[in-house]
């Protein structure tokens, strides 16, 4: 009799870049709180421990569409190919069992989506999605190789995932409710409108309740002060975010003062109005983007960028928002 195989946990991966740390720790804290038993990895730096090389250059013309999308087809690797796994985006917040989900996916499937709300209008995603590692035999430079060669599209890969055999789309859309939240029903809010995300703009309906799983996560020590300190210091969420952790404070309670700062806030993906790391890398440094204590220079230089993304999102209006 062959011998039995050890029983492996499942793994959530989880798609974000440093400046999501913050959206990362809120989101693993609200996975564990429901099933403590599951693993939560952030996947850049599974890349970086596991060692692997990642060529991450893309064909002229073509952008991704957050700064982490491909980050998605590094799953089976980073599993060993082996057992189940789950990938969601850091911009989310789970309200039950993420093992539940996977009572819902194609036994047949080498990897499962989720569907949409009816009447949401939405394009369905591969924002959340369920591996058999076992049969998805593909690595990320796989991937990225064959967007290079033109043997395979962005959109292609994101709506057909024709790297796998057989992909279907059995979970249901309340495992990713899309800028909607319906207690009791919603399982997984996904705040997909990347300009309007809880920490780093006021003006998302949903903010409080990001806010609450934020405190609740600090509450817990999943998330501590000097974390939200940092990473407001280092531009990768609003400064009132600060303020309304400390004071307590509902979205409509805040101080003028704490919204007018917000106003010269520039959201980390927008740095440069480009998501192109040629331009975002030179600006950051800039900006002082990630320092534990920018200068007065890097301050007033984060100020009149913020005033030139102001007059961008009004400019461009509602077709800056949706990834």
């Amino acid at each position: 009799m062959p011998p039995q195989r050890m029983q492996i946990p499942l793994r959530v991966y989880v798609g974000c870049e440093p400046e999501q740390d913050l959206a990362f720790r809120v989101l693993k804290h609200s996975i564990q709180r429901w099933a403590p038993d599951v693993e939560v990895y952030a996947i850049h730096e599974e890349i970086s421990r596991q060692g692997i090389k990642v060529n991450w250059e893309m064909p002229r013309g073509m952008r991704r569409r957050t700064p982490f999308s491909f980050q998605r087809f590094a799953v089976p690797e980073l599993a060993g190919h082996v057992g189940k796994a789950i990938y969601l985006d850091s911009d989310m917040l789970v309200f039950a069992d993420i093992k539940r989900m996977l009572d819902h996916v194609d036994s047949e499937a080498y990897m499962s989506a989720a569907t949409v709300r009816p009447g949401s209008h939405r394009r369905p995603q591969i924002s959340v999605l369920a591996y058999d590692c076992d049969r998805c035999c593909f690595s990320l430079n796989d991937v990225m190789s064959q967007l290079m060669k033109g043997s395979l599209t962005y959109d292609e890969l994101f709506y057909e995932v024709p790297i796998v055999e057989r992909f279907s789309r059995t979970i249901p859309w309340v495992w990713n409710d899309l800028e909607h939240y319906e207690h009791g029903v919603s399982n997984l809010v996904h705040f997909t409108d990347m300009d309007f995300q809880p920490w780093l703009m006021i003006e998302n309906p949903l903010t409080d309740l990001w806010v609450d799983a934020l405190r609740i996560a600090l509450s817990a020590g999943a998330v501590t002060h000097e974390d939200l300190v940092r990473e407001e210091r280092a531009g990768n969420v609003r400064p009132s975010l600060l303020v309304q952790i400390e004071r307590g404070l509902r979205v409509d309670q805040l101080p003028a003062s704490a919204k007018r700062k917000d106003l010269m806030f520039t959201p980390p993906h927008r740095i440069g109005f480009t998501m192109r790391p040629a331009v975002k890398r030179p600006v950051s440094r800039l900006l002082g983007l990630g320092k534990p204590a920018p200068s007065l220079l890097n301050r007033a230089l984060r100020v009149a960028h913020g005033a030139g993304y102001q007059v961008m999102k009004r400019v461009k209006g509602d077709a800056l928002n949706k990834h």
